[in-house]
């Protein structure tokens, strides 16, 4: 456990996506050799989630979200700021 920062114990995970920091310190403690049970306590994280992220960087390589699926925005960023000024 002595990967960890002190400062993971003070975060929550509950219903909330983890930052990539946070995803970061997930595979370097798991790289440690510290389990994902001991990890997802530190975190206060479900152990599922804890879990998916590591099986995501065995996959992917990276500590990086997938991209999302869905429907590109209409308009762009650019766009609403021309809109605006306009």
């Amino acid at each position: 456990m002595r990967c960890l920062e002190p400062s993971l114990t003070t975060m929550s995970c509950k219903r909330r996506e983890l930052t990539i920091f946070e995803r970061g310190e997930v595979i370097g403690a798991w790289k440690c050799g510290v389990s994902e049970r001991k990890i997802a306590e530190a975190l206060n994280c479900p152990s599922c989630t804890i879990h998916k992220v590591i099986s995501t960087y065995k996959i992917r390589g990276d500590e990086t979200l997938p991209p999302r699926t869905g429907r590109p925005p209409k308009m762009t960023e650019r766009d609403g700021r021309l809109n605006k000024n306009s």
